[in-house]
């Protein structure tokens, strides 16, 4: 789905961070609502929503991770 591609998207971008040990501040921007309120909840019955809030928490522990959402798809 596209909610699951949005996750994976998100969660590749964590993943290359944490690969290329980036420790400045990081700034997600996701234009999905319902993608980012997944990610700040505790718990979840995804698989994939849970790989990539791992990896958001793997990218935590060295440095300042924020998700914004952002309004698209503006006319």
């Amino acid at each position: 789905t596209i909610f699951q591609v949005e996750v994976l998207a998100i969660s590749r971008c964590a993943e290359l961070l944490i690969d290329r040990k980036i420790r400045h501040r990081i700034c997600i921007c996701s234009d999905s609502r319902a993608v980012i309120d997944a990610l700040v909840k505790t718990t979840t019955e995804s698989f994939v929503v849970w790989d990539c809030m791992q990896a958001l928490d793997k990218l935590g522990e060295t440095t300042q991770v924020t998700l914004v959402w952002v309004p698209g798809h503006i006319w």
